[in-house]
C-alpha cells in the first residue's frame, strides 16, 4: 500500500522558498461537506500557510462555503430532526446536518432551536 504524499516541494531552481504542491484528492476531500474542518486547521495538518492553502484552493476553484438554504429550508430540516430526536442538541443537530453534507453556521442553527 502506497501512502501519497500531501504536500510536495517544488524547486524551481530561483533563490527562496520552493513552491508547495498540495495534493487535489486530499484537499477536495477535505473541504467537503463530511468533513468540517476549519481551514486553518487544514493548514496546520499539511504544514503549509493558511494563505498559501486559499491561494492553492483559489487558483484550483476549490471553494469553501457554507450551504445556500434558506431559513425556512434549514427551519424544515431542523424541525424533521427534533421530530424524531426531541431531547438532543446543538452538536447532535450539527452533526445531523453534517451527516447530509450540509456546512451551516453555528449561529444559524442556534437561532432555530
Amino acid at each position: 500500500m502506497v501512502i501519497p504524499k500531501l504536500v510536495t516541494k517544488v524547486r524551481a531552481g530561483r533563490w527562496g522558498c520552493p513552491r508547495k504542491v498540495i495534493n487535489l484528492d486530499y484537499l477536495l476531500e477535505a473541504v467537503s461537506g463530511l468533513c468540517q474542518i476549519r481551514l486553518t486547521e487544514l493548514a496546520d495538518t499539511l504544514h503549509v500557510h493558511r494563505n498559501t492553502l486559499r491561494l492553492y484552493m483559489k487558483s484550483h476553484g476549490i471553494e469553501h462555503k457554507y450551504a445556500e438554504l434558506s431559513n425556512t429550508e434549514l427551519d424544515g430540516i431542523i424541525m424533521q430532526f427534533k421530530s424524531r430526536h426531541p431531547e438532543s442538541g446543538l452538536r447532535y443537530t450539527m452533526g445531523f446536518l453534517q451527516q447530509r453534507s450540509l456546512r451551516v453556521q453555528y449561529s444559524r442553527v442556534i437561532f432555530t432551536l
